[in-house]
């Protein structure tokens, strides 16, 4: 607002040449935000000036190469350069022509969310809903740092699956290894511990560092604690893929113990 007026004002790159869109008066802020300017003359400039900067984001096959779109609804920048409010119609467009087009939406709303700019959320402002949205700070009034990350329910679907619990016959076949002293598999995780004394046990041994540099040789890297090694798979790893990295892991343990039992004669 200056001198009492409420204007809304567009950058160099997205001026048209055509007069009555350059720099537009407001009777008040609440007509910035009025849902009937989608409709305008204004919106569809903006509509048109978002499509150009996607396709030129896409490939020659016309499939964007976006991952994502993030904003910070109602407001941007902060700090040195000032404060420059965007024009709510161009944020609505902006998630409108994303979510056409299957990009996941995300707000970021650590510092708008919770009443800060008068709404309890700065999507309400908008009119939009985001696919991710993250809240911080006024959650709790800053007596303890707390944040949360919502998701809507295609997301959420987007990463549930099969178990991620690791094949139980498999990892009692590598638990009955003789280089084997016990395994734990839960959830992602699959931890080893190999047989192990003296020295050759406990944190700092280096005792799997040929396991190791074998295993990586298959693509597998594992994490050595001492004697102890520990894989995890991702959230959307498949259990066929799962499956596969344990028989790996099972066929060079397999060969480990049997290097050992050769170096054990050698020394005897």
């Amino acid at each position: 607002m200056s001198d009492d007026i409420w204007e809304v004002a567009l950058p160099q790159k997205m001026q048209s040449g055509k007069s009555g869109h350059e720099c537009l008066s407001f009777s008040s802020r609440d007509e910035i935000f009025k849902r009937s300017r989608d409709g305008s003359d204004l919106a569809s400039l903006y509509a048109s000036f978002i499509l150009q900067e996607l396709l030129s984001l896409s490939d020659s096959d016309g499939l964007s190469q976006i991952g994502a779109l993030i904003i910070e609804p109602g407001k941007n920048a902060f700090g040195a350069g000032g404060m420059q409010m965007i024009d709510p119609l161009y944020q609505r467009i902006l998630v409108r022509e994303c979510k056409y087009r299957k990009i996941p939406v995300i707000f970021d709303e650590v510092f708008t969310g919770f009443w800060r700019l008068g709404r309890e959320s700065a999507a309400e402002m908008l009119y939009c809903q985001p696919d991710i949205a993250c809240f911080a700070k006024l959650m709790t009034g800053g007596i303890i740092p707390l944040a949360v990350t919502l998701a809507s329910d295609a997301v959420f679907e987007a990463f549930t699956g099969d178990s991620k619990l690791w094949d139980a016959a498999l990892v009692s076949q590598i638990s009955l290894l003789p280089a084997v002293h016990r395994v734990v598999a839960l959830g992602t995780l699959c931890a080893i511990e190999l047989l192990a004394e003296g020295s050759n046990a406990g944190y700092a041994s280096m005792y799997a560092s040929s396991l190791l540099k074998n295993l990586r040789e298959d693509g597998i890297y594992m994490r050595p604690l001492g004697n102890v090694i520990y894989m995890m798979c991702g959230p959307c790893t498949s259990p066929d893929i799962c499956r596969s990295l344990l028989e790996k892991v099972y066929d060079r343990i397999q060969e480990f113990g049997l290097q050992k039992d050769e170096s054990a004669v050698f020394a005897a």
